[in-house]
């Protein structure tokens, strides 16, 4: 049954990676679409009659170029907010349909744990519900929302700093791309183009690198609370991405390949490779896209943990 609860979990990561990719794609449909129709504007407005720009209309264009990156950073602060919490609802999701299915099918096995079963997925007078959404309707989904918005990195920034630093990158990439374009002489059609290339490119890695920390580590808190929560989950297993590259030696960690290896493959309390007491995994890095499973209790130890808290 262990298998069937993770395949459930495993289900709910595959719309999450969905998710992900829906994400990149209003991305590049909206955000990148409105980026290029405004350079063109802006290209438009301030080309003089030879095609250049000429160097007394560079306030105005900054002043643009400043509207420009408050409106991209405004649109990706929304996309991200509506994509944690979208990723956060998923998780939860996923815990309590994995948790529904496992303990339905203690029942099949065992008719007398129905009441004990009935008892743990609906709560009673005296015990809370086994499923986070029952337990916490919709405040759940807002305080783990506020928990990835105010989660500060090693670097001390806060997810709404790392908004504003993309907001002031976006800005003195395209000052400086102004004024290299006037400096060399260059016409505002090329000055277009070379500012709309380097939103697809680096400015789009960059959003997306932002999005995928942050959405990942709003799923993993979901999973997290629930495993900590739930008397039925004995530890949280850290599983590597079936994208996870392999790194050159400068990456090595504790003997592993890279800190992620280390993670899915050490067996860091005596409860089997990668698996760490319930709730208790590390959170991944940047970009990473680990996943976690959760490791049950299982037979007699089970069925006591299940007694003791939810029966008569």
């Amino acid at each position: 049954m262990q298998e069937g609860y993770n395949n459930i979990q495993k289900a709910y990561r595959k719309k999450f990676l969905e998710l992900l990719a829906e994400l990149e794609k209003n991305y590049d449909n909206n955000i990148t679409q409105k980026l290029k129709d405004r350079i063109s504007r802006i290209a438009t407005d301030y080309s003089n009659v030879d095609g250049t720009i000429s160097r007394k209309s560079i306030k105005a264009i900054n002043q643009e170029l400043d509207q420009l990156s408050s409106w991209l950073s405004s649109e990706v602060n929304d996309l991200l907010d509506d994509n944690i919490t979208k990723s956060i609802e998923l998780s939860i999701e996923g815990q309590d349909q994995a948790t529904r299915w496992y303990l339905n099918k203690l029942v099949e096995e065992n008719d007398s744990l129905r009441d004990v079963v009935n008892n743990a997925l609906n709560g009673t007078s005296k015990t809370e519900s086994i499923l986070l959404s029952v337990r916490y309707g919709q405040g759940l989904i807002k305080e783990i929302r506020d928990q990835v918005w105010n989660n500060r990195w090693d670097d001390g920034k806060k997810l709404s700093n790392r908004v504003w630093d993309f907001k002031n990158n976006s800005y003195d990439m395209m000052k400086q791309t102004i004024e290299q374009n006037i400096n060399q002489g260059k016409s505002a059609v090329n000055f277009a183009k070379e500012l709309q290339d380097k939103f697809e490119g680096t400015t789009r890695y960059q959003a997306m690198r932002l999005a995928r920390t942050e959405t990942n580590q709003a799923y993993h808190r979901g999973q997290k609370m629930s495993d900590k929560e739930s008397i039925i989950v004995k530890g949280t297993k850290w599983n590597l991405s079936s994208s996870h590259p392999t790194y050159p030696p400068s990456y090595e960690y504790n003997g592993y390949n890279e800190i992620c290896n280390y993670r899915a493959e050490a067996n860091h309390h005596n409860m089997g490779t990668g698996v760490y007491p319930a709730g208790e995994t590390p959170f991944d890095h940047p970009n990473g896209l680990c996943y976690l499973t959760s490791v049950l209790y299982q037979k007699e130890e089970l069925v006591n943990k299940l007694k003791e808290k939810y029966g008569d």
